[in-house]
C-alpha cells in the first residue's frame, strides 16, 4: 500500500493543463490572469518557461486537486483597432455582456465603472482637443489668421486624453481578473486531501478538509 501510495504521489505531482483540442500539458503553473496562463515545463532535466493564451485553454487542475474548467473563466484577447474581445468558455461576448457577468462581484464591477468613466472622460477631452487644433488649421487653410494659441490648448488636451484613455484597458483587465479570482477560490472550497504522512501514531494517512 506504502509503495502505491508513493508510486501515485510521484505520478500526480504537478499541475496539468487541458487545452481546447483535448491536448495534455503536464507543468508547474506560474500565473492565470484574463490573458495568458503562464507555466514551466520541464524537458530533459531543462526548465521552459513558457505561457498559452487563456482561449485556448479547457481546464486547470492543480497538485492540490482542485479544478478550474474555462467555461466559468472570463478572458481577453486584442481585437481589431486597438479593441478587445471576451469569452467565456467557447461563447463570444460582447463588451456590455462582459460587464453583465462582472456585476456579480462588487470589487470587479468598481473596475468597470472606473473605466466606463475613463473612457467618457477621454473622449471628450480628446474630441474638444481635436476640435481646437483643427479649428486654427481651417482657418490658415481658408486664408484667415489662425490662432495658434487656441491650437496649442486643444494639442495639450489630447495629450492628457491619452494616459487616460490606455488605463482604461488596465481597468477592464483588472475587472476581469477580480472576477476570474474569486471562481478560482470557489474552485478551493470542499476540496479534500489524502496524504502520506507523520501521525501521533507514527506513520500513517491524514485527510485533509
Amino acid at each position: 500500500m506504502l509503495a502505491f501510495l508513493s508510486v501515485a504521489t510521484l505520478s500526480f505531482s504537478q499541475d496539468i493543463i487541458t487545452r481546447t483540442n483535448d491536448e495534455i500539458i503536464e507543468c508547474s503553473i506560474l500565473k492565470v490572469d484574463s490573458l495568458k496562463v503562464f507555466f514551466m515545463i520541464d524537458r530533459n532535466g531543462k526548465e521552459i518557461f513558457t505561457s498559452l493564451e487563456m482561449s485556448k485553454v479547457k481546464s486547470i487542475s492543480y497538485e492540490n486537486g482542485s479544478l478550474i474548467r474555462s467555461e466559468k473563466l472570463l478572458t481577453m484577447e486584442k481585437g481589431p483597432n486597438r479593441s478587445y474581445l471576451f469569452h467565456q468558455g467557447d461563447k463570444n461576448l460582447s463588451y456590455k455582456q462582459m460587464v453583465d457577468v462582472v456585476k456579480s462581484n462588487d470589487e470587479a464591477y468598481k473596475e468597470i465603472r472606473k473605466a466606463n468613466s475613463n473612457t467618457t472622460l477621454a473622449n471628450v477631452l480628446g474630441f474638444a482637443g481635436g476640435f481646437m487644433i483643427g479649428y486654427p488649421l481651417g482657418a490658415l487653410i481658408r486664408g484667415g489668421e489662425p490662432n495658434w494659441a487656441l491650437a496649442g490648448v486643444g494639442a495639450g488636451l489630447v495629450v492628457v486624453s491619452i494616459p487616460i484613455a490606455s488605463s482604461v484597458k488596465k481597468h477592464i483587465q483588472t475587472a476581469v481578473d477580480i472576477y476570474n479570482s474569486d471562481i478560482k477560490a470557489t474552485s478551493h472550497l470542499g476540496h479534500n486531501e489524502l496524504n502520506l504522512g507523520l501521525t501521533q501514531n507514527g506513520v500513517g494517512l491524514n485527510l485533509r478538509f
